[in-house]
Formats: C-alpha cells, sequence, structure tokens
C-alpha cells in the first residue's frame, strides 16, 4: 500500500491531478496501477487522513486545494521556533547535512527542480534537528503540500536567490547556537515566499 500511496503523491505532486480536480473512479485508478480496488480504497483512505486529499459527498475524492496564504501561516508558527529549538539541539551530523544541503542548493541554483530538492531538504533536516517529535510529525503531514507551493516559487530565479541568502543566514545561526537569529532568519526567509 505505501508505493502505491507515493505513486500517488507524486502525480498530484508533478501536477497531474491537480489541487481541486476530482481524482479518477477506483476502478480506473485500480486499472491504472494495476492494482486491486481495495487497495485503491486504502491508499485513497490515507491521503485523505494526511489531508491531501478531500471526499466529498456524493462527489468523489478531490485533491484538496490549499489556501496558499493559511499554509505560510502556519509555517510561519511552527518554523521559526523549530529553528530556534535547532539551534541548541542540532548533531554534528545535522550541521553536516544542512551544510552539505547548502552547498547543494548554490550548485543547483539554477536548477528549478534541484534548488526545490535541497530547500526541503534543509527545511527538513532543521525540523529533525529541533528534537521536537511532534513538531517532526506535524511538519511530515504538510510536507506535501508545502512542495507543491515550493514548486511554484523555486520557478523564480530571483526567488531562488533570495532564499539562498536567507538560508545560509539560517544555517549559520544555528550552527553558532543563536537561537533568536536562527528563528529571524527563518522568518525571514519564510517572509519572502508569496502568500498566494
Amino acid at each position: 500500500m505505501t508505493t502505491l500511496v507515493e505513486q500517488l503523491r507524486a502525480l498530484i505532486s508533478l501536477r497531474e491531478y491537480r489541487p481541486g480536480e476530482r481524482l479518477p473512479s477506483e476502478r480506473e485508478l485500480a486499472t491504472h496501477f494495476e492494482a486491486s480496488r481495495p487497495r485503491v480504497r486504502r491508499a485513497i483512505a490515507t491521503l485523505i487522513e494526511h489531508g491531501v486529499l478531500e471526499a466529498r459527498d456524493r462527489s468523489g475524492i478531490y485533491v484538496r486545494a490549499t489556501d496558499a496564504s493559511e499554509l505560510l501561516a502556519a509555517r510561519l508558527l511552527i518554523e521559526p521556533w523549530a529553528a530556534s529549538e535547532a539551534a541548541t539541539h542540532a548533531t554534528a551530523d545535522d550541521l553536516t547535512h544542512l551544510r552539505a544541503q547548502l552547498a547543494g542548493a548554490a550548485n543547483a541554483i539554477n536548477d528549478e527542480a534541484g534548488f526545490a530538492a535541497h530547500d526541503q531538504s534543509i527545511h527538513s533536516r532543521v525540523m529533525q534537528a529541533s528534537a521536537n517529535s511532534v513538531i517532526i510529525e506535524l511538519y511530515a503531514s504538510l510536507t506535501q503540500r508545502i512542495s507543491a507551493s515550493r514548486g511554484r516559487t523555486a520557478s523564480l530565479q530571483s526567488t531562488r536567490t533570495q532564499a539562498l541568502a536567507d538560508l545560509t543566514t539560517l544555517v549559520e545561526a544555528i550552527e553558532s547556537g543563536q537561537q533568536q537569529a536562527a528563528a529571524d532568519a527563518m522568518r525571514k526567509h519564510l517572509s519572502h515566499l508569496p502568500a498566494k
């Protein structure tokens, strides 16, 4: 089932099924993925539980359309706090990973998908470095929605350039153990994202 969930997530990420769009029927999905209908049903239920899909009475299953301003508001609550915690809890492995991903982002500055992947990895590792399992799980539940918005913003060269500068400041603050500076850097970074 996990593989089918990942396949459906991938199609949504690739905008094969767009936000607000109705999914094909269980039968059509079962044929497309060469899977049983109960397996498709379980995968859909998992994605509904994670907030990626929504069931509408007598209408079908739809890709949930997330309001970008709501997502950004949630990120502004969670991520600066996590960055602050990461400044005091980050391990040597966390710092090595953050530096490597930052270098990767710099090398991929002209590659939308490559830059987005490194950006995502930095954010995920900051959450992990916060050492708070609830925040880590909460962020993981938002990853699909964040990835969709990240794909849109990473398409702009100016946004990638600004993001790289912001992420550099963030990683430096975490490395030096400066909680307030790390929170401020994350807040500044997120404030450069479009709210729609």
